[in-house]
Parts: C-alpha cells; sequence; structure tokens
C-alpha cells in the first residue's frame, strides 16, 4: 500500500514537473512590443501581426462590468466593446506559419502591479 501512494505522489510530482518545463509560446516567440518583434522576425510579420492584436485582445483574457472592478485584479484595463473592460495584455506571443504570415497570435497577461 505504501508504494502505491508513494507511486502516485511520484507521477503526480513527475507530471507537474514536465508541465512546469513546457515552453510558454510552442514555435515561436513572447514579444512585448513591435520592436521587440523585429529582434526575432521580419518587418512585414511584425506588422501584420501586430495590426491584429487589438482584434485578438478584444476577445481574450476576463470580461469585468465595469472598469474598477477589472483594475481591482489587473493594473491596466481596456474598454471591450459592447461587453465592459478587460485587461491589457503585457506580451503576446507569436507564431509564424507555413506560409511566413502569423499563424498564432496570443495574449500574454501579467497582473504584477509596476
Amino acid at each position: 500500500m505504501r508504494a502505491l501512494v508513494i507511486g502516485i505522489i511520484g507521477a503526480v510530482a513527475l507530471t507537474l514537473g514536465w508541465l512546469w518545463l513546457q515552453p510558454v509560446c510552442s514555435g515561436g516567440k513572447v514579444v512585448a512590443n513591435e520592436a521587440d518583434c523585429r529582434e526575432y522576425f521580419t518587418d512585414g510579420f511584425c506588422r501584420t501581426a501586430f495590426a491584429r492584436t487589438a482584434a485578438v485582445a478584444a476577445r481574450s483574457g476576463a470580461v469585468y462590468t465595469s472598469e474598477a472592478e477589472c483594475r481591482e485584479n489587473w493594473p491596466v484595463c481596456d474598454r471591450r466593446e459592447p461587453f465592459g473592460f478587460g485587461p491589457r495584455p503585457s506580451h503576446w506571443c507569436l507564431a509564424r506559419g507555413a506560409d511566413a504570415a502569423p499563424a498564432t497570435i496570443e495574449p500574454h497577461y501579467n497582473n504584477r502591479r509596476q
């Protein structure tokens, strides 16, 4: 019985360790802005990707009914039409597709107060 419990604890620990070591942005790079993007990708790719970030941010993340409610949890909030307010992404996961266009544009949020 003791071996079974130790085995289960070990399996859970290995699974959590494996998950913790997975890349944050599989197949791409995490960038804060368009200038950071140009360190890893071409100018045209970055312009195309960052032209779409506002639309992606409007559909992603938590949505709050008021800005005050959003600011209780996040340092910077933006209006989400017609829904309310949501956190502003601090970074973006960008990955290039086979056709050199942005295949992945995922917002990453940082709720630490500056």
